[in-house]
């Protein structure tokens, strides 16, 4: 037997989206109860893939909301990978880390993983090489990798990791950090669930159009579960044609700009950043307008 296991990531909790009319926070919470009510219903471990939080700053008639919801539900254990710094922050020093304390929650925070009845379930933080966790392999069980990072089915302008290029031992990863919704797939003899984020902050395309979800994973398989949530969030009626058809996180280029020496200059952080992403010298070009004022020059 196999510990009941339900899914969900990228809720960013304590976001303030200009494209909402109504209370996001408020929305967000009722779909992360509905995901504590599933897994209490299936007596199952809650495993939440990162960015729990939207930002590491939260008010705290926010946090008290959230700590409300999840004091109604003792009997769920909820684990939460850590995400992008930008979003659930550093372990000395966030909302994250305090729900922790508080026994409330369970992080990735100062372990590789925790061993689930007949599952180990194998931690792969936004911080760090999701595909450097097999040394944590227990030979005796079902081994699980859940990351925080962007690892899909087809190429991204951003930092990713292609699901037909991805090697672990484990048999299923956990997907995480990208948004859009990828399903469940299997390549290489690795199951890859990928449900995309619950949230919808952006007027995006993918947004819009998203039936937020969650995976229950039992012995009999796998369920897709729809999360009930609200259609007419939306500040405005646009042109579904010039929406935006995918969202990507902007925290990611943040995170790796943050990650340079101190002693770079921004601009020397971007053209890092653009060689290393093979930017488009049209993008280049213009970005480097907005940020410095001047024609810039393609990175070589």
């Amino acid at each position: 037997m196999i510990q009941p296991i339900l899914y969900c990531t990228d809720i960013h909790y304590g976001a303030k989206p200009v494209s909402r009319k109504d209370d996001y926070n408020l929305a967000i919470l009722r779909k992360f109860e509905y995901c504590l009510k599933m897994a209490k219903k299936f007596e199952a471990v809650l495993l939440v893939g990162g960015d729990l939080f939207d930002r590491p700053t939260q008010q705290y008639y926010d946090i008290i909301r959230l700590v409300d919801v999840l004091k109604r539900y003792p009997m769920v254990r909820i684990i939460v990978n850590r995400g992008n710094q930008s979003h659930d922050g550093h372990p000395e020093n966030s909302p994250l880390t305090l729900l922790n304390q508080t026994g409330l929650i369970e992080t990735s925070d100062d372990r590789d993983y925790v061993d689930l009845a007949g599952v180990r379930i194998i931690f792969a933080p936004n911080s760090e090489d999701p595909m450097s966790k097999d040394c944590h392999i227990n030979k005796h069980s079902e081994n699980y990798l859940m990351t925080h990072h962007m690892i899909v089915d087809k190429p991204l302008v951003f930092d990713y990791f292609l699901m037909e290029d991805f090697v672990t031992e484990c048999s299923l990863v956990f997907c995480a950090d990208y948004h859009p919704s990828q399903g469940i797939q299997k390549v290489n003899n690795i199951v890859f669930v990928a449900p995309g984020s619950i949230a919808r902050r952006k007027m995006t395309k993918d947004n819009v159009e998203k039936e937020p979800s969650c995976v229950l994973l039992t012995d009999t398989g796998f369920k897709v579960i729809k999360i009930p949530y609200e259609k007419d969030v939306w500040v405005e009626k646009i042109d579904k044609e010039k929406l935006q058809e995918t969202e990507v996180d902007m925290g990611d280029i943040q995170d790796q700009l943050s990650s340079a020496e101190e002693t770079l200059s921004l601009e020397t952080a971007w053209q890092q950043y653009a060689i290393k992403q093979k930017l488009d010298s049209e993008v280049v070009t213009y970005i480097n307008k907005r940020l410095f004022g001047v024609n810039g020059v393609e990175p070589k």
